[in-house]
Order: structure tokens, then sequence, then C-alpha cells
């Protein structure tokens, strides 16, 4: 049976996935990680794709919880659509998509 997947963040819809099928009740469709509680995510093995919903905050600091498990991460440019590496020093803003590359599951408080 299929897990069933959340987006939040400004409000976005839930998307619910149900196998290959899926419920949209809104703007778009994405694949992304489950959220396990408020400033929360869960992340699995490999890339995830991840909408942020913490505070405006570095990524050093963002990323603390899990600097251990951290691949890579990359940062969805709104304005360009393209996507380019997070360092330390970028800052994260609440609402902006993120592909997060981790060594094993975790979960990511922020």
């Amino acid at each position: 049976m299929a897990e069933k997947i959340k987006r939040v963040g400004r409000g976005l819809p839930a998307v619910i996935v149900l196998g290959s099928a899926a419920v949209v009740t809104g703007l778009a469709l994405y694949l992304v990680s489950r959220v396990s509680a408020a400033g929360a995510i869960s992340l699995t093995a490999g890339a995830n794709l991840v909408t942020y919903t913490g505070k405006d905050q570095y990524a050093g600091d963002a990323f603390a919880s899990i600097i251990d498990r951290l691949v890579i991460a990359y940062h969805l440019d709104p304005e360009t659509q393209e996507w380019e590496q997070v360092t330390t020093g970028t800052l994260m803003m609440y609402g902006e998509e993120y592909n997060i590359t981790v060594s094993e599951d975790c979960i990511w408080t922020f």
C-alpha cells in the first residue's frame, strides 16, 4: 500500500500519491518527502525534493541536524528555474524548493 505524501508551505495543496497515480487538489504535482512535524521533514537515502518550511536562515544552520548525512543540496532559483548548489552561506528561505541528497534515511529538523 502506498504512503500518503504531503507538500506544505505557503498554503499549497496536499498531494496524495496512491501507487503510481496521484490526486492533486491544486496547483501542481510534486513528489516530495513526507512531512513529519512542523519544522521537520523525513528524508530517505538518496535525492529528496522538498519545500523548505522553516524560518529564513543560512544553510549551515538549517542543515545542522543532518550535517553528518548530507551529501549535497541544490536550490531551485525561482527566477532562472536553474538548480544551484547550496553552500553554508546560502540563505534558505521559506517556501523555496531544494533537492537534498542524504546518505541514509533521517529526520531533518530546522
